[in-house]
């Protein structure tokens, strides 16, 4: 026990003494601390919006604030000076990037509801297909495939004159495009439109996404004859010799693969996630490997070290070997499309390689920053991404507890001479079950260090990727060498290659097979709100300035005590917290209509804590709607919903339930008597997932009220037991909210007969409605309004079709976006719409 003990010690001071050192090295690493302060001028230039002249202008200052205190031999304050100077240059690239574009740049000609065009651009990549999606009874139009291809714009037609335009962007069309090639020049005729911003908050930002590309516009054309070949590109131009090793990799694939395996393999060989469906990828998701779909460090690593082995089985040198090494790695990312991971990890192994070559020590966290500011370089947005950040921070974290996770021998001579001298087979597994031990520590390490940065950007903790990851590694990395051999050798040796296709085949089906049992694990993953933003950078800068600096770290019971504290302030700073403690001290009822497109989702939060979701669909994939409403539910904190209302049996309306209980937990779903009198797949398919849940399903009728609590009541005023007529729009629940002296009417897609007789009851003076029919004028829009009087009329889809009362203020959902009310227990009423990153006050009323 002593000699155990003895031996812990000697292991664990080892252990202080090799992370000593490597922060000692950490001085000699000038690139990182050349990127600090490129990175702080980027973020500092996001958040304040800089001005590019203006940074030019700082940088020179301290530029020449630096010459002076060096003259004087004030080194410190020269050094001050030098960072700041280069902090500057990292604002002013950024800003010269994300916001500098030519007069003459294709989005001036772009507007928000889409104009046609013509223009004349070159081929940047080859085409690339998207087959269209499985069979979902959940959409009302199955969509048909499309062609996505990337340009150059060179000129767009004003009327019959060409003007000179310039920029990027992504052509999508409607079919199978196959004769356009990269370098090729085209002209198509199509929409030009610029996205939209976010609608709701905590909704994915996907103009700021297409903006990292330096792309500010959509295009697309509604078929292959939109598009017209003008001149086919250099055979001798790089970017086309890439785009048809793509594609020659791509036919070896199909031609080898199983067509199950097929998309799983484009994404892990040749970087095409667009075949993967959605199902296949949210199974990555919940099992935390979703990492293996986009090509990184990992997957460039396996490679090259397969490489390397290759070349040492055939005894090349040792310099051939490394070269040959690096000009795999160059050339394998620039057919991965060159993505920030693939780059990172190129440079990595290049300067491990470099300083192999000339014997020296390639320290890591130099190489590190030297990856990080050549992307910087590239584009410095691509540092904002979420995919860069977990790419960097997974990498970091090895570097980190590389040093502990060595194999050493013992110092001492004797227990040395005992380990060397064991039975082979002993030292194998000796070194075998160290490498497993090596493996497990790496993975959870890098688990955990990732885990608050992948709860808040995607809500979710799986706890089977810890078992998952370290043993998935082995059929991937199995998949990932035969099938880059498969590519190598399908020209000179077919039969080789059709045993490395198959090796490959089933390397992939054991990794889905893998995947299917986690999710077979109870509790594999729950779905849950992500921290503060504060508190996520609070803790990365606490993290950095810990490993970094080991002279301030407190004695380990103290650390413990800290780190139990830091995360106590982390859940009670989070949105769910702050969420229970505002129902908790100020009652009061919010409502926001979430912005869907076409369709109707409102959330109800109630004074006593409990929400309520009154519909939740669009006329769409359910997927995005899911998106948008699970986005807003936790932006506001909420993780399980009392309630779902279904106002009756169109699709626009309850579509997205069944991806939102997958990631929510619904108590009872209310729906009208009517709701599953007629025969539908979408219908059966909705009973069936609601059901298969034990979630609790409840008739409501005209008449009847649900029990809440601070004085609120919700009232059902249609429909009654018996079926109105035909229409389902005829037999939508209308439900009236009062509180506070207030009333809100949700009257779903009444019209026809249920209209003509909820018009017929006596008057509602109601404060906020919502149009029915989305403000169609079936709906008998003015007879409405003139029966319930509302002062705030909201369209969930479509523009001021209506025509309001002199009285009356619209909110249209595609013009204002998310639109929410508060109540509170005074009757102050509160109007807000989101503006894209903030909720922007419309008027205030009191009683």
């Amino acid at each position: 026990m002593g000699q155990a003990s003895g031996r812990g010690k000697r292991v664990g001071k080892e252990y202080l003494a090799n992370h000593e050192r490597d922060v000692r090295e950490f001085h000699y690493q000038p690139l990182l601390i050349l990127f600090a302060p490129l990175c702080i001028g980027a973020v500092v230039d996001r958040l304040l919006v800089g001005w590019f002249a203006g940074w030019l202008v700082l940088a020179c200052l301290g530029l020449l604030a630096w010459i002076g205190c060096w003259a004087s031999r004030r080194e410190v304050l020269a050094t001050l000076c030098l960072l700041v100077a280069v902090a500057c240059i990292g604002g002013a690239w950024h800003r010269a990037r994300w916001s500098q574009y030519s007069v003459d740049e294709l989005a001036w000609h772009a507007t928000v509801d889409g104009r046609p065009v013509v223009i004349e651009a070159v081929a940047v990549d080859g085409c690339r297909w998207l087959p269209p999606p499985p069979e979902d009874p959940l959409v009302p139009r199955q969509m048909e495939g499309r062609s996505q291809l990337k340009l150059s714009v060179r000129a767009i037609r004003n009327g019959e004159i060409w003007q000179p335009a310039r920029g990027r962007v992504s052509l999508t069309v409607r079919g199978k495009l196959e004769t356009i090639q990269s370098g090729d020049m085209i002209r198509v005729s199509g929409i030009l439109m610029l996205p939209d911003d976010p609608r709701n908050p905590g909704e994915f930002h996907f103009a700021q996404f297409l903006r990292v590309k330096r792309e500010l516009c959509r295009f697309s054309a509604t078929c292959p004859a939109a598009v017209t070949l003008l001149k086919q590109g250099s055979a001798w131009s790089p970017s086309r010799w890439i785009s048809w090793i793509r594609l020659r990799g791509q036919r070896l694939l199909i031609q080898h693969i199983q067509p199950t395996h097929l998309p799983l393999a484009s994404a892990l060989l040749l970087g095409s996630r667009e075949q993967l469906g959605s199902g296949q990828t949210e199974m990555f998701l919940t099992s935390g490997t979703i990492h293996l779909l986009a090509i990184s460090g990992l997957h460039v690593g396996i490679l090259a070290g397969g490489i390397a082995l290759l070349a040492t089985l055939v005894r090349l040198s040792n310099r051939m070997t490394l070269a040959l090494v690096v000009a795999f790695v160059v050339s394998y990312a620039l057919i991965a499309d060159a993505r920030p991971s693939v780059v990172r990890a190129s440079i990595l192994i290049v300067l491990v390689c470099s300083a192999r070559v000339v014997g020296r020590r390639a320290l890591g966290f130099n190489s590190l920053a030297a990856a990080a500011i050549l992307i910087f370089a590239l584009h410095p947005a691509h540092l904002f991404q979420v995919g860069t950040q977990l790419s960097f921070l997974a990498v970091a974290t090895l570097i980190f507890i590389a040093p502990g996770l060595q194999w050493r021998l013992p110092k001492d001579a004797l227990d040395r001479l005992i380990v060397t001298t064991r039975p082979l087979h002993v030292r194998i597994l000796s070194r075998g079950w160290f490498s497993v031990r090596q493996l497990v520590a790496a993975s959870c390490t890098v688990w955990l260090v990732a885990l608050p940065l992948v709860m808040y950007h995607f809500h979710i903790v799986s706890l089977v990727g810890l078992v998952l990851n370290p043993v998935i590694w082995i059929p991937l990395s199995i998949a990932l060498f035969a099938g880059f051999l498969l590519l190598l050798s399908a020209s000179w040796f077919p039969l080789v290659a059709g045993m490395c296709g198959r090796c490959c085949d089933q390397s992939l089906g054991m990794m889905e097979a893998m995947l299917r049992v986690s999710q077979l694990v109870p509790a594999n993953h729950c779905w849950t709100v992500g921290p503060a933003m504060w508190w996520m950078c609070c803790h990365y800068g606490l993290l950095t300035a810990w490993c970094l600096c080991p002279k301030w770290r407190p004695r380990w019971y103290w650390a413990m005590t800290l780190c139990v504290g830091w995360l106590t302030v982390g859940v009670l700073t989070s949105p769910h917290a702050i969420r229970a403690r505002s129902s908790a001290q100020t009652p009061r009822l919010v409502m926001t209509f979430i912005s869907v497109g076409h369709g109707t989702s409102v959330l109800l939060e109630c004074p006593d804590g409990s929400n309520l979701l009154y519909d939740a669909g669009h006329l769409g994939a359910p997927q995005v709607a899911a998106r948008k409403i699970a986005a807003v539910l936790w932006a506001r904190g909420i993780t399980d919903l009392d309630g779902i209302m279904i106002s009756h049996a169109d699709l626009d309306h309850y579509n997205a339930i069944p991806e939102l209980l997958k990631r929510f937990g619904v108590q009872r779903i209310y729906v009208s008597p009517s709701m599953f009198s007629s025969e539908s797949g979408s219908l059966d398919y909705l009973q069936a997932v609601v059901e298969s849940r034990g979630i609790d399903l409840r008739v409501v009728s005209a008449n009847q009220s649900l029990s809440m609590q601070h004085g609120l009541r919700m009232k059902i005023l249609h429909p009654p037991l018996r079926r109105v007529a035909s229409s389902d729009n005829a037999n939508s629940i209308v439900l009236l909210l009062e509180f506070a002296g207030r009333r809100i009417l949700l009257p779903g897609d009444i019209e026809g007969l249920g209209l003509a007789a909820l018009l017929q009851t006596a008057p509602i003076d109601c404060d906020i409605a919502m149009a029915p029919h989305h403000g169609s004028s079936h709906s008998r829009p003015m007879d409405f309004q003139n029966w319930a009087t509302p002062e705030w009329l909201v369209v969930s889809s479509g523009r001021e079709r209506t025509m309001p009362l002199a009285d009356t203020t619209t909110c249209a959902q595609t013009v204002h976006g998310a639109v929410r009310f508060l109540i509170e227990s005074d009757g102050c009423l509160l109007c807000q719409r989101w503006d894209g990153s903030r909720w922007y006050e419309l008027a205030t009323t009191v009683p």
